[in-house]
Order: structure tokens, then C-alpha cells, then sequence
């Protein structure tokens, strides 16, 4: 997908979206049979009001961080620490955390939509991980959001949204330094 933005009297390139049909198969069949009632769902047509301008970062973070997510046949939306926006579909993915992770409480905020075709049986999971950046120390998971296959097929189910938080504080910190 690719969207375009009217600035003054032109338009402009918005972004880029591709839309992983692997994990999506009556979908797939659905499309190449000329079916094209997919494309009618809500995610590809714009909402006509533009995103709000991403803000600055001056200077280095304090913690380097990254959200990772598992979501075979899921959209999952996160924000993190009120400023980080980030979209996964039908993915395994990490995304650097803008602004990155802060001292004190971090705050996660998520929401999970199952996409058309998707199975809703498939487990899924969302982390954090700090990043160190002293030699041979391994990055470290703070928060951690999962279901796994086991329980997934046993007819437990995500969250449809929520919040999740973990609290950096000075034991982390001396683990991050590596001492």
C-alpha cells in the first residue's frame, strides 16, 4: 500500500505498506480468483486527517531499546512510553523504540486485531528488550506479553488491548552497564 498526503496544492509521499499474504491464504485465493472484498476493509482506505507530525529527539537516548512482536494472522498497534507508535502485521519483527526506554516506570500501551483469513489459534507475543551497550552483555527483557501455541490452542486468547509496564530501576541499570 502507499499513501500519499495533499500539502498545500499537491500531494506528497506519505509511506509504505506491504501486506504480507503468506500467512493469509484464503485471502490469497480469494484475490486471485478476482475477489477483491479484502481490499474493501477499513485499512486501506484513509482516514483523510493526517498523522500528527512525529516529534524530535535531541541528543542520544538514555537506554536503547526495542519492541519486538510475533503476530501470524494479527494486527498489533503499540505505544510506548506515550511517544513510540508502532504498527505490526502478520509479522515477526523489532522496531527501535523512539526516544528509547527512560528511567523509572515505561509504560506499553497495545491493542491485537485478528486480520481476515488470519488463524486465531496462532500464538502471539510482545517484548521489550533494553539493549547494553557493554561488551558480552546480553540484552535484557523487561516486559513480556505471550501466548504461546499451547495455550493458544487450548482456547485462550490475547487481549484485544491493554496496558503493560515495567520499571527500570538501578538493579537494571547495573546490568545494563554489565556490572
Amino acid at each position: 500500500m502507499i499513501s500519499y498526503v495533499r500539502e498545500g496544492d499537491g500531494w506528497k509521499y506519505h509511506g509504505g505498506e506491504f501486506v504480507n499474504l503468506g500467512a493469509l491464504p484464503t485471502v490469497r485465493k480469494q484475490l486471485l480468483a478476482g475477489n477483491k472484498e479484502f481490499l474493501d476493509g477499513e485499512d486501506f482506505f484513509p482516514s483523510g486527517v493526517p498523522e500528527a507530525a512525529p516529534f524530535s529527539i535531541r541528543g542520544p537516548v538514555k537506554y536503547i531499546a526495542k519492541a519486538y512482536v510475533f503476530c501470524p494472522g494479527r494486527e498489533v498497534k503499540l505505544l510506548i512510553n506515550r511517544k513510540s507508535r508502532h504498527t505490526f502485521q502478520n509479522t515477526k519483527r523489532a522496531d527501535v523504540i523512539v526516544g528509547g526506554a527512560i528511567d523509572g516506570m515505561n509504560e506499553l500501551q497495545f491493542s491485537i486485531k485478528d486480520l481476515p483469513g488470519g488463524d486465531a489459534q496462532a500464538p502471539i507475543s510482545i517484548r521489550v528488550y533494553l539493549m547494553s551497550e557493554a561488551n558480552g552483555v546480553k540484552p535484557l527483557k523487561p516486559l513480556e506479553y505471550q501466548i504461546d501455541e499451547e495455550q493458544a490452542k487450548g482456547e485462550i486468547k490475547p487481549k484485544a488491548s491493554g496496558t503493560l509496564n515495567f520499571n527500570l530501576g538501578p538493579e537494571m541499570v547495573k546490568k545494563l552497564k554489565g556490572r
